[in-house]
């Protein structure tokens, strides 16, 4: 399940999950962390900014309740993005 929230400029997806953020050897959503906010060479961020339509791009887990978590992702449109 997941939930885009926009203010502006500011777009937020929040992805909910019960069950793979609570790995405790494999740390996926540590991985997917440094997978988004990754800014070198070939990286999302980068490929976005090719593009023109962000400015940041940013994302980490916040727990929710006892059970699940929400990885969200924040990302700064620029102009160009918020037209597309």
């Amino acid at each position: 399940m997941f939930f885009f929230l926009s203010q502006g400029q500011n777009t937020h997806v929040m992805l909910k999950s019960h069950f793979i953020f609570h790995s405790l050897h494999i740390q996926p959503a540590h991985y997917l962390g440094h997978l988004v906010g990754h800014e070198g060479s070939g990286s999302l961020l980068s490929e976005l900014k090719a593009k023109g339509w962000v400015n940041t791009l940013c994302g980490g887990a916040k727990e929710g309740a006892k059970g699940f978590m929400f990885f969200i992702i924040n990302v700064d449109l620029s102009e160009e993005g918020l037209g597309k």
